[in-house]
């Protein structure tokens, strides 16, 4: 399985985690509404952003996703924060969507993407 690319810099704060809701609903005429979970474990989404990348560091993450796109699953190493439940654990996603990237001053790159835990 593919890594994600290895960057000098950490995401930006703050780390966005979202859950994602795992529910089936059915509402029905009476006005009452019945829901059971669509598969067993929570799935998360993390919003991250990169900032003060460098033309090389930008080139390297276009290239990675250019080689897996939005449906190849690929491993992420999630940042080491002090005291944070997810430090350092590995999660298996894939990108959301194309990355946003923005050159904020010369040399130095923004990108901003979501990855989805499968």
């Amino acid at each position: 399985m593919m890594q994600f690319p290895s960057l000098p810099v950490d995401p930006a704060y703050p780390l966005g985690i979202d859950h994602v809701d795992n529910s089936l609903r059915a509402e029905f005429q009476a006005g009452y509404e019945v829901r059971r979970p669509r598969y067993s474990r929570p799935k998360r989404k993390f919003k991250l952003t990169y900032k003060g990348l460098t033309t090389s560091e930008k080139n390297t993450l276009e290239s990675f996703f250019n080689s897996v796109g939005t449906g190849t699953l690929f491993q992420w190493t999630y940042p080491n924060v002090p005291d944070d439940a997810y430090a350092g654990t590995v999660f298996e996603v894939y990108f959301d969507g194309p990355p946003s990237i923005r050159l904020v001053s010369p040399n130095s790159w923004q990108a901003t993407f979501t990855l989805v835990e499968v």
